[in-house]
C-alpha cells in the first residue's frame, strides 16, 4: 500500500473515532422530588384529600354507578376495594340515601415521607339510608364515629394523596 491510501485510512479511522465521541450521552432520568417538603404540607394535603373524598361521596347517586367514579378516584388499596363492593351492592339492591356526611377534628398522627396517618370524626347525623324495600338502614348507628385514616401517594389526584384504608378507632373521642 502506498503512503497516500495509508494516510487516508488513518484519517478515516481517526475521524470515525472522533465521531463516535460526539454521540450524545444517554438522557438521565430525573430524580423524583418528594411529594411534600414538610409534615405540615403533607397533613394539609391529607385533610384536603379527605374533604374531597367526602364531597365526592356526598355527590354519588346510588342509582347511577357512573357517579361513583369520582369517589373511587380518591381511594386506593383496601379502601378502594371496599368502596367498590359496597357501592355496587347499594346500587344492585336499590338503596337510596338522603343527606350529607361531614367530618371534623382532623388530627394528624404521622407522615413517614410516603404515607400519612390521621384521626378524624365522621359525622353521619344528617344521613339516612333506605334499603331496596324502603326500610331505614342502621337507624341505631352512632351519629359521630372516630376513624383512623391511612393516605398514600397518588400522583393522579389534585392533592397527590389517596385514602388507602379507614377503620374505626378508640384513639379519638368524637
Amino acid at each position: 500500500m502506498s503512503p497516500t491510501p495509508l494516510r487516508l485510512l488513518a484519517v478515516l479511522a481517526f475521524g470515525v473515532s472522533l465521531l463516535s465521541g460526539c454521540t450524545p450521552a444517554p438522557e438521565s432520568t430525573p430524580t423524583p422530588s418528594p411529594a411534600f417538603t414538610s409534615d405540615e404540607e403533607a397533613f394539609a394535603a391529607a385533610e384536603a384529600t379527605y374533604r374531597a373524598y367526602v364531597e365526592a361521596s356526598n355527590d354519588t347517586d346510588l342509582s347511577d354507578p357512573a357517579s361513583f367514579e369520582d369517589l373511587f378516584a380518591w381511594l386506593r388499596d383496601d379502601a378502594l376495594t371496599s368502596a367498590q363492593e359496597n357501592f355496587s351492592r347499594f346500587h344492585a339492591e336499590g338503596w337510596k340515601r338522603a343527606g350529607d356526611t361531614s367530618f371534623d377534628r382532623f388530627t394528624p398522627v404521622s407522615f413517614d415521607g410516603e404515607s400519612v396517618t390521621a384521626l378524624l370524626c365522621v359525622d353521619a347525623s344528617a344521613v339516612t339510608l333506605w334499603d331496596g324495600d324502603g326500610n331505614v338502614v342502621s337507624s341505631d348507628r352512632p351519629d359521630r364515629q372516630p376513624v383512623e385514616v391511612q393516605l398514600v401517594a397518588a400522583p393522579t389526584t389534585a392533592t397527590r394523596l389517596a385514602i388507602s384504608s379507614a377503620a374505626a378507632t378508640r384513639d379519638l373521642a368524637c
